[in-house]
């Protein structure tokens, strides 16, 4: 199932990365004991969906749903046939961002939220796409008691470091009340498009 366009080894480290983070620290999210996802995992896919291909090659789906937006149909269709067969998996074809405006109690059980965008950072949408984000996020971590939220945004080309600045400064002033360290961002840069990336993990409750 990796017949991707390109290979891209930074991305794909961060997709471990955030299966790595739930596995050793939470609680809720995960089963160590079962060692298998207890609440579902909500992805902006993208083509091929290689988050579910790492859940499915590492065998954490368990009970879990994946649930795989895209607001490409012909991304859905491709996913949805690429993946046929396999239980628990959903698809929706739409606006994640406008589902969610239109219903606060989509998706109720999700535990995880990848949220992997081509919207430049430290821009006035991406706030208005960061404070909806974090608005679901705090409902489903009242609801379950832990929430990882990973989002990837693009940065601007004019240098990884001011760039990672400037983003992290929109992080801060829309998660204000949470804790975010040094070990909540890195950055990257995604081959293919050689275009420099912020990779934020905010971790509630574990």
């Amino acid at each position: 199932m990796s017949d991707f366009s390109y290979p891209n080894a930074p991305k794909e480290e961060t997709r471990r990365d955030n299966l790595d983070l739930v596995r050793r620290f939470s609680s809720r999210i995960y089963s160590r004991r079962r060692r298998h996802l207890r609440l579902d995992v909500l992805d902006l896919c993208g083509e091929n969906a290689p988050f579910l291909q790492l859940l499915l090659e590492e065998d954490v789906l368990g009970p879990a749903r994946y649930i795989g937006v895209d607001s490409d149909a012909g991304v859905i269709d491709r996913c949805r046939e690429r993946y046929a067969g396999i239980e628990n998996v959903e698809w929706y074809g739409g606006d994640m961002l406008a589902r969610l405006r239109g219903d606060v109690d989509a998706w109720p059980d999700v535990g995880l939220l990848n949220y992997d965008s081509q919207r430049r950072g430290a821009q006035e949408p991406i706030e208005k796409d960061l404070e909806l984000l974090g608005a679901f996020a705090r409902a489903r971590m009242e609801r379950h008691g832990e929430f990882l939220l990973v989002v990837n945004a693009t940065t601007a080309h004019d240098g990884m470091s001011k760039a990672k600045t400037n983003l992290v400064e929109v992080f801060h002033r829309c998660f204000e009340d949470l804790d975010m360290g040094p070990d909540s961002f890195h950055t990257y840069t995604s081959v293919g498009h050689r275009q420099p990336m912020v990779h934020l993990q905010l971790r509630m409750g574990f």
